[in-house]
């Protein structure tokens, strides 16, 4: 019977650590008009522009810190409206294969960006209704 088990198992554990690695990150862009923050310089603060965003495009941002630890970047088209950038994004890390999917949301839909998350970390529907 342990034989079996352990064949069982050397038999899964490749199949198991041969599949990459999933990630999805949800961005809600910074944006000085709509979010009641503590405002930041207005290039890095508009909620609409992806490119030099803080927390996507600015020296910081998911977007260029991706590619400053040489993952590579794809921009791929949006689903929604509401998504101004996805991108997918790959890295081998301890010899596993890591594809991490990113969308960057309209700083204004921010409430929206929280619930797809939400939807997308619970199972239910695909977290990607765009409104």
């Amino acid at each position: 019977m342990r034989l079996l088990l352990a064949a069982m198992f050397i038999g899964v554990v490749p199949q198991a650590l041969a599949r990459p690695v999933v990630v999805h990150v949800t961005v809600a862009l910074c944006d000085n008009a709509t979010q009641g923050i503590v405002p930041v310089p207005a290039a890095i603060g508009d909620g609409n522009d992806p490119r030099t965003n803080l927390y996507w495009g600015a020296a910081y941002g998911l977007r260029t810190w991706l590619k400053r630890e040489r993952w590579k970047v794809e921009i791929v088209p949006p689903r929604h409206a509401t998504i101004l950038e996805r991108l997918v994004a790959r890295k081998t890390i301890g010899g596993r294969e890591v594809v991490l999917t990113a969308d960057a949301w309209r700083g204004r839909r921010i409430r929206e960006a929280i619930t797809s998350f939400l939807e997308k970390s619970w199972g239910v529907g695909d977290g990607s209704q765009g409104r």
